[in-house]
This record gives C-alpha cells, sequence and structure tokens, in this order.
C-alpha cells in the first residue's frame, strides 16, 4: 500500500470525526473535551454559544476535509501527478485557516481568561 493512501484515509477519518464531534456537541449543548482541554472547559462563560459559534465553522472544515481525502484518494488512486492535488490541497489549507481565526474569535469572546 502505497504511504499517501494512509495520508488520504487520515484525513477522511479526521473529517468524519469532526463532523460527528461536531453535531453531538451541538445536541448536548457541551464541549467535548477532544476541542479544549477539560481545564479550560471550566473557564467558559456560555457552552451553548460557543458551541453555536463554532458550529458552522466545524461542519465547514470537515466537509472541506472530507472532500480534499477523497479527492486525494480518487488521484493517488489515478497516478494522476502530485501538481494535481495542490489545488484542492491549497483550498484545503485556507479552510483551515479561517476555521483556526473562528476558533480563535470565539474563543476570545466566551472564555474568560485564566
Amino acid at each position: 500500500m502505497n504511504s499517501i493512501y494512509i495520508i488520504d484515509a487520515c484525513i477522511l477519518v479526521a473529517a468524519v470525526y469532526l463532523f460527528v464531534l461536531a453535531i453531538k456537541m451541538k445536541n448536548s449543548g457541551k464541549i467535548h473535551k477532544s476541542v479544549m482541554g477539560e481545564e479550560l472547559i471550566k473557564n467558559c462563560i456560555d457552552e451553548k454559544a460557543f458551541i453555536n459559534s463554532i458550529y458552522p465553522w466545524m461542519i465547514f472544515f470537515a466537509v472541506a476535509s472530507f472532500v480534499a481525502g477523497v479527492v486525494g484518494f480518487i488521484l493517488d488512486y489515478l497516478k494522476v501527478g502530485g501538481w494535481a492535488n495542490y489545488p484542492t490541497l491549497g483550498v484545503f489549507l485556507v479552510v483551515f485557516v479561517v476555521f483556526i481565526v473562528q476558533y480563535k474569535r470565539a474563543v476570545k469572546k466566551y472564555f474568560k481568561e485564566s
């Protein structure tokens, strides 16, 4: 098995995990310890507002990650040159940066400094 398939598989698994985690948090109204350490969760001023703030961005990032993983698998299977995956990876990185910025904004807004 080509090692690049392992990377694509990791991206897919992480995407599905993030998607399920976002839905679980939205339904429970509680921040999962995978998103943030338990000690930091205690500093949250409004958990539901924080979750509502990052939920759409988590879903967006999960979908973008899933698409990047699937496209990576397809391009690797078809033995297309590595250059073909650059646009997908570029979009993935942009979405990742947007997610991180939105996450940090939500943390700044809904958490008291420790």
